[in-house]
């Protein structure tokens, strides 16, 4: 449920002192007290669902998580309760972590005085927003989730002084955070939700941050609607704390502390503002239409090739360029992925070099487009990989995609694949690039031998730069 979804950030890293050991080394420390200077929540950027209806209170809380407070996990975990179901009525929803019923907690092991212990950490200064598609899961988001490292505790306030003083520095305005903020989202379901009460597993990809490091992490999550007006979840990694340059100091009985800490969020989240299907939909025709048919302007467009030869003994770029292409492009904006390119068509006589004498060979004898048969380069797509499955919503989007097709030279064909960025400008223009490179002997061209040229280079690298304007749309 969740993309660009769903929870994390954990806090971090430390190493335990036994009640009255060490007592001389950390009295010394100014760790400070644990309070925040700051609400969290102020911290982690809100998200919007740009209208729709925004709850009048808070929900009365439901599934509280009790916090572990330190304490290791029961031997036997009594049967969960099953969650009833109930229907979801609208298409999105924006939901907030509650603090008061989340947690954030961090494990690590360490030697106290010869004994193997389970160091903990915990805060419930969490905060962080998630926007849940419940018509298309893929379609979920989450925002930056912060921490507040400055009120994490453990057992034992001298090892909270050196966490805030010395191994999280976060005594230290510039430290007091720790951030995590999402960057993509895996194994989320594309078929919709219509009642709470399931879980859904998927991955957390993002950029963790613990003092002024930053690093990727990857985040196994698991969330529930639990009822119409609130989620619950749990999210997990393990990362290791010399990866953020955290350093922990020596301390008298404590030994062997374990590289690898363990981050987890259990986490409530309650309903903020919601859309329905209407509205949801509204939202996608913003630009007017749905499918829209677009065709290549050659004013604006140009094709060209590049190749390398050395010009007396100089190696240079050879570049021909045209701007007589011709082409349609149909945009479907509600699913991407039903769009469709047509057949593209390149005038080969009319490409221009910066010599005339190059010019007159390419036309006579390397294209031999001065020959009707040939005076035309065409590409027939056959197929487009990479588009999204999201909607197109509004201006500015580029979508980065191949198309695989047949190019036809001197009446030779061979399939090539194409890389294509486009991005829909205006509401009656997209723009793009679309790039290749070839073998030109592969399509039985032959270059003639001319004094003062040689090494010609194999590789010829194709482009297109194109405007295409809206002709028809529905």
């Amino acid at each position: 449920m969740v993309k660009r979804s769903t929870v994390i950030i954990i806090a971090l890293v430390a190493f335990a002192l036994g009640a009255g050991a060490g007592v001389g080394v950390w009295i010394m420390i100014s760790g400070g007290s644990g309070e925040p200077s700051a609400d969290v929540q102020s911290v982690a950027p809100t998200l919007s669902l740009g209208g729709g209806n925004t709850t009048s209170e808070t929900p009365t809380p439901r599934n509280k998580v009790i916090p572990s407070r330190f304490l290791q996990a029961p031997e036997e975990t009594p049967e969960a309760t099953p969650i009833p179901s109930e229907p979801i009525d609208y298409a999105r929803a924006l939901y907030r972590i509650n603090p008061d019923l989340s947690e954030v907690q961090f494990i690590l092991q360490e030697d106290l005085r010869g004994v193997r212990i389970d160091v903990i950490g915990i805060t419930n200064q969490v905060a962080g927003d998630f926007i849940v598609d419940y018509t298309d899961p893929t379609l979920s988001q989450v925002g930056a989730i912060a921490i507040n490292a400055r009120t994490l505790e453990t057992d034992n306030s001298f090892r909270n002084q050196a966490i805030r003083g010395q191994i999280l520095r976060s005594a230290e305005a510039t430290y007091e955070f720790i951030t995590f903020t999402p960057t993509g989202i895996t194994g989320l379901p594309q078929e919709a939700i219509t009642a709470s009460g399931d879980a859904l597993e998927f991955e957390i990809v993002g950029d963790l941050k613990i003092l002024e490091t930053t690093r990727e992490v990857t985040f196994m999550a698991s969330v529930t609607p639990t009822t119409p007006d609130q989620l619950t979840g749990t999210a997990t990694t393990t990362i290791l704390w010399r990866d953020w340059s955290i350093r922990i100091p020596n301390a008298p009985g404590v030994a062997n502390i374990t590289e690898e800490i363990t981050l987890t969020l259990n986490f409530v989240a309650d309903l903020v503002e919601t859309e329905t299907a209407d509205s949801t939909d509204a939202q996608a025709n913003d630009l007017g239409y749905s499918v829209g048919l677009f065709r290549i302007s050659t004013e604006s467009s140009v094709a060209r090739f590049i190749l390398q030869e050395d010009l007396r003994g100089t190696r240079i770029d050879v570049v021909g360029i045209t701007n007589q292409i011709a082409g349609d492009i149909i945009v479907n904006l509600a699913d991407p992925t039903q769009s469709q390119l047509g057949g593209i068509a390149i005038n080969a006589r009319t490409l221009e070099t910066d010599n005339g004498f190059r010019n007159q060979a390419i036309r006579g004898q390397i294209l031999r487009s001065a020959e009707a048969a040939y005076e035309f380069i065409t590409f027939a797509p056959t197929s487009i990989t990479g588009l999204p499955t999201e909607s197109i919503s509004g201006l500015g989007q580029s979508l980065t995609f191949q198309v695989v097709g047949d190019l036809t030279i001197i009446g030779n064909t061979r399939p090539v694949t194409f890389d294509v960025t486009v991005t829909l400008d205006t509401p009656e223009a997209l723009s793009g690039t679309a790039t290749t490179t070839i073998l030109w002997a592969d399509w039985g061209i032959r270059i003639p031998s001319v004094p003062s040229v040689a090494n010609i280079s194999n590789e010829v690298v194709l482009s297109l730069d194109f405007i295409a304007d809206l002709i028809d749309s529905q």
